[in-house]
């Protein structure tokens, strides 16, 4: 994934998840897990984080992500977010 891409929504809200079947996405009930809040970049190196608070938060790099959607309508009531899709690549 593009570096560029990601820093276009820092500083935005997004939904980041990671799920154990990737062709379903975050359809169905299998393991998923999803942060939503604010896409910060950090200062040294490839990282990007959504930091809520010490018990809710994602750390990633460009090369972590699958796809970027505009999804996510039902997370957030005021409008659509780009859903971020973690995997390992």
């Amino acid at each position: 994934m593009s570096q560029n891409l990601l820093n276009d929504f820092i500083d935005q809200r997004v939904a980041a998840f990671w799920t154990t079947d990737p062709e379903n996405g975050r359809n169905g009930f299998h393991t998923h897990i999803s942060v939503c809040g604010i896409l910060e970049k950090k200062d040294v190196g490839d990282y990007y984080r959504i930091l809520n608070d010490i018990g809710n938060y994602a750390y990633f790099t460009p090369k972590d992500v699958l796809e970027v959607t505009f999804d996510g309508e039902h997370i957030f009531q005021d409008g659509a977010v780009a859903v971020i899709h973690l995997g390992v690549v």
